[in-house]
């Protein structure tokens, strides 16, 4: 019932020692001698927090136990991977595509290829999301676009994980040394049948719209908790929005079913900046948000956006 947090030094003076189980501990650091126990046939160290190793103890382990990077508690290093999406507070369904954007930061090494995991619980236990890596120079690199199920199937398992959680995120691993990865903020998957509060229903991805044109943006809300919703367009693939709708926002629809006309123009004036951007852009998305709770930015804010980018062109 306790947990190991260090092994002694003395357990290397056992050199007849041949089965030896740590996993699953609180074990952050081994002897510098251990790689003397070289009659060691069964080890088991996966599942603690080796994440500063020198190359001699992680050799003596890749040798000794494979999989002991499995399950390694360390803390994500946003200078190795960035996760772009999910982000932190995004809210998807089962059968929904979900992008899952990264790059590298800028104190990366060369890393060459990725696996990419997911937690339901907070990241008490990560699964994978492909059965195999993505390589630096697959299409999916960088971007894989990835239809969330219900539940996932994981080989070895004979049960399938469920996905529906508040706590879901996404984590980036590099290939050969999983102990360097990076990972997303907390975002959630709920029920397929479920009725979120508020949700666009066009744009929602994949339409083309001209300069000059009308566009039609449609949502649901549920009228028991939105009166009132304010409207934004991101030219940058939802990096940043830009409020589109009047100041006072817009009133929700008896039924529920909303629809607001923007004519589409080439330049956009940000009201908060008074910079000007340009519309043009293949990464366009609408954001539906509630006016009362996000016009003051609060914690409570919430709302919906396009699943995918639409355009604007010439």
């Amino acid at each position: 019932g306790n947990l190991v947090r260090s092994v002694p030094a003395s357990i290397c003076s056992l050199p007849a020692l041949k089965v030896l189980l740590l996993d699953s501990n609180k074990i952050s650091a081994l002897p510098a001698e251990f790689p003397l126990l070289s009659d060691l046939r069964t080890l088991k160290v996966r599942g603690n927090t080796l994440c500063d190793l020198d190359s001699e103890l992680r050799q003596f382990l890749n040798a000794r136990d494979p999989s002991w990077r499995t399950y390694q508690r360390c803390t994500a290093d946003t200078t190795v991977f960035v996760i772009d999406r999910p982000r932190a507070g995004d809210v998807y369904r089962p059968g929904e595509k979900m992008s899952i954007r990264w790059h590298l930061g800028a104190g990366s090494p060369s890393i060459s290829a990725v696996n990419i995991a997911i937690t339901s619980n907070g990241g008490l236990t990560w699964y994978p999301v492909l059965s195999t890596a993505i390589n630096q120079n697959d299409p999916e690199w960088g971007n894989l676009v990835w239809t969330i199920p219900e539940s996932l199937s994981v080989t070895g398992l004979n049960r399938k994980i469920p996905l529906v959680s508040n706590e879901c995120m996404i984590r980036i691993e590099y290939y050969y040394e999983k102990n360097l990865y990076g990972q997303s903020g907390m975002f959630s998957i709920v029920p397929r049948e479920s009725f979120l509060p508020i949700e666009v229903v066009s744009p929602n991805g994949g339409e083309t719209y001209g300069i000059g044109d009308t566009l039609e943006i449609t949502w649901k809300a549920d009228t028991s908790r939105v009166l009132a919703v304010m409207c934004s367009l991101s030219v940058d693939d939802g990096d940043n929005y830009v409020r589109i709708s009047p100041i006072n926002g817009l009133l929700v629809s008896a039924t529920g079913l909303t629809t607001f006309y923007w004519p589409v123009t080439g330049t956009l004036v940000n009201p908060d900046t008074q910079s000007s951007i340009s519309t043009r852009s293949s990464s366009c998305r609408i954001k539906i948000s509630d006016f009362f709770q996000c016009i003051e930015g609060g914690t409570d804010c919430f709302g919906d956006t396009s699943n995918e980018p639409f355009s604007i062109g010439p």
